[in-house]
């Protein structure tokens, strides 16, 4: 019976929310994932002249050291009385586009999210955006690799330009990436990566917040090290996160979501492909580039997730299998490395699994004819 209902508001709401959305300006922040009025959003000043102060929102939500220095957040019409009443209804149907700072007096047009304090692109009302969750220890680098193959050779084969459109105020902050495709129907995406490690996957005292973002994103990258397998290891000991208590961990906070109907798709990516290099032949895919020609090779994709599969249980045993069979209806295994003899390879696999779940990549076929590999040097792996 809760179920039926659950099923019935979602699909109410899948009717009704747009309409409401696009009414009153409601829009999602990239980054929390929380939705908010954008005539009710701060503005960030990020004039020069500006003394930066810290922010300790957004220091916390991005896990920093210290909090960051930025420009002061100006909310307008946040005082009392009916005229400040009034535009504040008005700003619902009408946001305002800038503001002139208190402390500077300089104009802004900057926009900040009400939760988290993070940037909001300007452009957010025309481009839909998605949302991709990392949770490994060497997220950042993973991060790199990817965008660097993206953008150098690989997007042209797949028919998709990718760029920077949002540079990050601080270090912590993610950077937000545009995705066009060939298809001239098809509007451009926004996207942004949120990065988790281990530790702070495991910190139980923001596990109502984690659920909230695994639960509302569009996909999950999950990065295994084989160390936390434990037939991979010489004397059994792991010091790594084991698999399962991953899995567990991503299906228990996804389930605290409440209004959450379906598991989003999870790739479970085995770092460290140079490691497995040894006990695999010359000839085997896993050790060349993979061949996107127009679209997702699906074929190749499959079989390399059966071989995949097949290690992981080897290490860590039948029962870490069923685990994932019965916690997630979409899920895949990949395997990577970002630093196979100097160059980074198949970093891309798992991302563009993503794409085709989306309906932004198209799936195809084998290619009849193989090249041979074409590697392309990432200068800032190397230096790792």
């Amino acid at each position: 019976m809760y179920k039926d209902l659950r099923c019935r508001l979602t699909e109410c709401y899948a009717k009704v929310g747009p309409k409401m959305d696009r009414l009153l300006h409601r829009v999602r922040c990239p980054f929390c994932l929380s939705k908010f009025l954008l005539g009710s959003a701060p503005f960030r000043c990020v004039s020069k002249p500006c003394p930066p102060i810290p922010d300790s929102v957004l220091g916390n939500f991005y896990n920093c050291a210290n909090p960051p220095k930025l420009g002061k957040l100006q909310t307008p019409c946040s005082g009392t009385g009916i005229k400040n009443y009034l535009d504040r209804f008005l700003r619902l149907f009408f946001p305002r586009s800038n503001v002139i700072c208190s402390v500077c007096s300089q104009n802004t047009e900057q926009w900040a999210c009400p939760q988290c304090h993070s940037h909001i692109p300007k452009n957010i009302q025309q481009t839909p955006s998605r949302t991709f969750v990392i949770i490994g220890d060497t997220k950042k680098a993973f991060e790199e690799s990817l965008i660097f193959r993206l953008q150098e050779g690989l997007g042209l084969d797949l028919g998709i330009q990718i760029k920077e459109t949002e540079a990050g105020p601080c270090p912590e902050h993610p950077s937000l990436y545009e995705i066009a495709t060939s298809n001239p129907d098809q509007k451009p995406l926004s996207v942004s990566f949120l990065k988790l490690s281990e530790k702070e996957f495991l910190d139980k005292t923001k596990r109502k917040r984690y659920g909230k973002l695994l639960s509302k994103a569009s996909g999950i990258i999950c990065l295994i090290d084989p160390e936390g397998l434990p037939g991979f290891s010489e004397n059994g000991k792991t010091t790594a996160l084991p698999v399962e208590k991953l899995a567990e961990g991503i299906q228990n906070l996804v389930k605290a979501s409440l209004f959450r109907m379906s598991m989003p798709p999870v790739a479970f990516a085995l770092s460290s492909l140079e490691k497995l290099a040894p006990l695999l032949p010359s000839t085997n895919l896993l050790l060349h580039p993979s061949q996107y020609r127009g679209g997702y090779n699906e074929e190749d994709g499959k079989s390399l997730s059966r071989e995949v599969m097949g290690h992981i249980g080897t290490w860590a045993g039948p029962r870490v299998l069923r685990l994932l069979e019965s916690l997630f209806p979409k899920y895949r295994f990949f395997c990577y490395s970002l630093n196979y003899e100097g160059y980074s390879l198949r970093v891309e696999d798992a991302f563009l699994w993503h794409l085709t779940k989306l309906d932004i990549l198209q799936v195809k076929s084998r290619p009849e004819t193989y090249d041979g590999p074409k590697l392309v040097v990432n200068e800032n792996v190397r230096s790792q």
